[in-house]
């Protein structure tokens, strides 16, 4: 995301202009760090909060005994 800011010229947006980061000094290079911050750590929690709503509901594994036997059968009841 930091790298848009490089290579940004006005041949693809012709509202814009070239080399945003030279245009928006170091506070565009901030705050364009800052939304990769923020895009990280609102992903991370929500994958952690995903995972732990599988984890309570139908988990992340199968019973031991079915893995045995194969999944194809314990789980789709179907042989392969």
């Amino acid at each position: 995301m930091l790298m848009v800011g490089l290579v940004a010229t006005d041949v693809v947006d012709p509202a814009g202009a070239d080399d945003r980061f030279y245009v928006g000094g170091l506070a565009q290079l901030g705050t364009q760090a800052l939304s990769v911050l923020v895009a990280a750590v609102s992903a991370s929690g929500m994958t952690a909060l995903i995972a732990w709503v599988v984890s309570r509901t139908v988990g992340f594994r199968a019973a031991p005994v079915d893995g045995h036997g194969g999944l194809d059968e314990a789980e789709h009841a179907e042989t392969a």
